[in-house]
């Protein structure tokens, strides 16, 4: 599984992620001449519904003042974009914010899967602690109806 962070020091995410079998994509600010990289600005923030551009890798969906609604899921579709959820967030929350962004995610789910919506739960992790297997992502995800 490929997953998204944005790295202090890359060597302790790259011993974490191997132990967890994950490819990671570091994620910069502004993008160094290196493979396996890519610019904060190639991901596409969700602020407006012109963020969703043709192929477009959309994140800050529970973040902005663009609410998920159907319009926006028919629109994501007919420019196959991928919505990606950050975890890693979750971790640093309180509980009942914690929990706020799970029923989020779990209307969120009902969405993509009625209007057949691409997402990926990525976990955009600051810390090497913060990155989880693809088998933790995935029960997530199941756990909240997908």
């Amino acid at each position: 599984m490929e997953d998204l962070c944005f790295p202090g020091k890359e060597e302790d995410f790259l011993k974490v992620a191997d132990r967890l079998g994950l490819k990671l994509t570091f994620v910069y600010k502004k993008r160094p001449q290196k493979e396996g990289v890519m610019a904060l600005s190639d991901l596409s923030l969700l602020d407006s519904r012109k963020a969703l551009k043709k192929d477009a890798l959309v994140h800050g969906l529970f973040e902005t003042e663009v609410r998920l609604n159907q319009v926006v899921c028919k629109i994501a579709v007919k420019n196959n974009c991928t919505f990606l959820l950050p975890f890693a967030p979750l971790l640093r929350m309180t509980l009942p914010q914690r929990a706020e962004r799970l029923a989020k995610w779990a209307f969120a789910f009902r969405l993509f899967k009625k209007y057949k919506v691409k997402y990926r739960v990525v976990s955009f992790a600051k810390d090497p602690s913060e990155l989880r297997s693809k088998l933790q992502l995935d029960a997530v995800v199941a756990s909240l109806g997908k």
